[in-house]
């Protein structure tokens, strides 16, 4: 399993293999790669010396932020006369604004340094340079066609530089100053460069996975007492952090800050050592993050509602606007929109200043930002990449870009690439496989967590949860008789009698803590009624068993013959099944096969994709068969009614309380050992008969056989039902 996931990874060598379980200090590169490094650093230690007050221009994210807080730090660490500006999202927005600039040129500002922004700012960085102030720029966006003019830029996809990876996060370029300001790795700096970067979705490959590696074992031991205090507010143990703690439990708190509030707060409580001042801006942070889920639902809900009306019924993209909306959520609430309704989707709000502002998100083979490329110059302001975007447009241009965006729709065909990397059953769901898992990552972008095929998982409980029961909870049973827990998200339209019947799960393998217990559990993530062969529909309705679209087939010709007339079918919407006879797609089991030769005859021979096995038309009328003493007396019957007819035989199984297909049996085992023959329509028994053992019955022997394999059949669980079909299917 190790082998494969990492090759699935495209990391095969040995040499490679080592490297990325164990990384070293070679795998972090000089900052001295950046082609403006040294100019940069030369241009720090002047302003040092000179005393000049340095400003740090940060974003409000949580990569802007931890970008904000190494830099500052270790500014102060070298002396430098410094403060930080986090801009406003929804009074300065995003990247350079000049009034801010010049707000902080009026109260000193003699060097600015921007973290996580400013590549895109060429005309700030004029209006800087007409006044003699210097900038240096330090950013990871994507880089527009003309650069500024600033003094130093370090970015890590330059042309005509020399630096190896190119998907550092802002913190990650804010890191490389700091080491070369400091002249050696700042190894204390990687737990803030850990959580800024699983923040921000950058590939967790190359530099990242070494930078991931190192900055989440000292996030474990962090010294930060904001960090701690944060992490105490929320309830998150220290010890336990990972790459998923640090993007559901850190993350969103940063982020909170930026977009309800000034997330200047954040670095301030980051930067800070005081107990108090920590213990107070952890909860006000707490509060604030609160407050967004709370947002965030209210505004899901009604944005939800919208995407599923008439509106944009016949729409494949989506783009919603509410004037009361808040802007700074806008982005998760697209997201949670794509993910229910598989389209694009654009939300937009009303900003103080009347332009349309908002977030948004896209699907699988779609990019986002080559759709609206196009149209950019008609657009107030826009950015992103392509799964994510954000945009202000005006109010008079939004009929037009509704239309524009839904002209541009259309999928890219994705490679049929094997969606999961190995298979795993049931039994092998523990918290040691997850443990011997989790030494791989970090995991994220470009190193996605194991996705696992449960093969016949077994389901013994399925149910729906959450406010708007869109979530599952279930369990699994192992060979052991074990229960494995199981929960999905937003599976608001799964059946639960079909998922509790399904042969093939998608997951990943995870950790539930409930009440200081860990148990593993498995995190679903795909569900793919396509590809599972069996389902069983033994339980269904008739009515049910007619909504499935397939052909039905049948063991027995007459059975088949009731079924079509009776139904009105045609020819086509019904079979007969043969060997070496082909078999459709889709198949339909209705009437009971009567041994497992009929089951591998069938299906042995078949590319049959699904089977949806209902087989509850009885090709045997028999609960069971009488015993020895009811032959006898059937016999001793027989043999006392010499002018018996066969259309008495009705009268004769209410005598002996049988039911009539039980009485046809007898009559027809006597027949076959000659106790009695049927002259036209008269049960006459025979003279001098010879004794004969009725085991000896070649029609009791198969009968009996039948009946066996019919309630065997009928007693199997699903699981072993489907291991039981699936052994003929080629």
């Amino acid at each position: 399993m190790a082998v494969t996931i990492l090759e699935n990874r495209g990391i095969v060598s040995k040499e490679a293999i080592a490297d990325w379980l164990n990384p070293s200090e070679d795998s972090i590169y000089s900052p001295f790669l950046f082609s403006d490094m040294q100019k940069a650093v030369d241009r720090i230690h002047q302003a040092i010396d000179s005393q000049e007050l340095i400003t740090v221009y940060g974003d409000y994210d949580a990569d802007g932020i931890t970008s904000t807080t190494i830099l500052v730090e270790t500014l102060e660490v070298m002396g430098a006369n410094v403060n930080y500006h986090i801009p406003n999202r929804f009074t300065e927005g995003y990247g350079p604004n000049q009034a801010s600039y010049q707000n902080l040129i009026d109260q000193g500002t003699q060097l600015f340094i921007t973290v996580d922004n400013g590549v895109s700012g060429k005309e700030t960085v004029e209006f800087l340079n007409d006044q003699n102030i210097d900038i240096i720029i330090t950013d990871h966006h994507n880089l527009p066609q003309e650069l500024p003019n600033a003094l130093a830029i370090i970015h890590p996809r330059l042309n005509e530089q020399s630096y190896p990876f190119d998907d550092l996060a802002g913190v990650g370029v804010s890191f490389k100053l700091c080491c070369a300001l400091l002249d050696e790795t700042a190894y204390e700096l990687l737990d803030l460069v850990a959580v800024g970067t699983i923040a921000d979705m950058v590939s967790v490959t190359g530099e990242n996975h070494a930078l991931l590696k190192f900055g989440i074992d000292a996030l474990k031991n962090t010294q930060r007492l904001g960090l701690r205090q944060l992490l105490s507010e929320a309830g998150a143990n220290l010890a336990d952090l990972d790459e998923t703690s640090i993007g559901f439990v850190i993350s969103p708190r940063l982020n909170s800050l930026g977009r309800l509030a000034n997330a200047d707060k954040a670095v301030e409580l980051l930067l800070s050592d005081n107990p108090k001042i920590c213990e107070s801006l952890a909860k006000e942070i707490e509060k604030v993050n609160v407050d967004r889920k709370e947002l965030v639902v209210n505004t899901t809900k009604e944005a939800l509602t919208l995407a599923k009306s008439s509106q944009y019924q016949n729409q494949k993209t989506l783009i919603i606007y509410q004037e009361h909306w808040h802007e700074g959520i806008l982005g998760i609430v697209a997201n949670k929109i794509v993910e229910e309704t598989q389209k694009p989707a654009i939300l937009l709000t009303k900003s103080q200043n009347g332009v349309l502002k908002g977030s948004g998100r896209s699907v699988q083979g779609f990019d986002l930002f080559a759709a609206l490329t196009p149209i950019k110059s008609e657009l107030v302001s826009f950015g992103g990449h392509n799964m994510a975007c954000g945009l202000s447009v005006k109010e008079t241009y939004l009929t037009n870009l509704i239309q524009k965006f839904e002209e541009s729709f259309s999928l890219k065909s994705e490679d049929n690439e094997q969606l999961f990397d190995c298979c795993l059953t049931p039994d092998e769901l523990t918290l040691d496989k997850l443990e011997e898992i989790s030494v791989f990552g970090p995991f994220g972008t470009d190193f996605e967590t194991p996705l696992f095929k449960i093969d016949l998982p077994n389901i013994s409980f399925a149910r729906k949860i959450g406010q708007t029961q869109d979530h599952l909870k279930f369990t699994m049973i192992n060979s052991k008789g074990m229960q494995v827990a199981g929960i999905g998200f937003n599976y608001p339209h799964v059946d639960l009698n079909l998922f509790k019947e399904k042969g093939i799960l998608y997951g990943e393998l995870s950790k539930n803590e409930w009440q200081g217990k860990v148990t593993p559990q498995l995190m679903l993530k795909y569900l793919d009624f396509e590809k599972e062969r069996i389902i069983d529909c033994r339980h269904y309705q008739f009515q049910q068993i007619m909504t499935v679209q397939g052909v039905y087939g049948f063991f027995n010709e007459s059975k088949r013959q009731v079924f079509k007339e009776k139904l009105q079918l045609n020819d086509s919407q019904t079979q007969l099944l043969r060997p070496n006879k082909g078999l459709p797609q889709t198949l339909i089991v209705m009437d009971q096969p009567l041994n497992n030769q009929q089951l591998e005859a069938i299906f042995s021979q078949s590319t049959v994709e699904q089977v949806y096995f209902y087989s509850q038309i009885k090709n045997l009328n028999l609960a069971q068969i009488p015993n020895q003493n009811v032959f006898r007396e059937v016999l001793k019957y027989f043999y006392q009614h010499n002018n018996l007819k066969t259309t008495d035989l009705t009268q004769v199984a209410s005598f002996f309380n049988l039911s009539i297909y039980e009485l046809n049996l007898i009559l027809r085992v006597f027949l076959e050992l000659n106790f009695v023959k049927i002259d036209r329509v008269l049960i006459k028994p025979v003279e001098n008969v010879q004794s004969k053992e009725l085991t000896s019955s070649r029609l009791l022997q198969q009968t009996q056989k039948q009946l066996q394999f019919v309630n065997q059949i009928n007693a199997m669980s699903s699981l072993d039902l489907k291991r039981h079909i699936l052994q003929y299917l080629d």
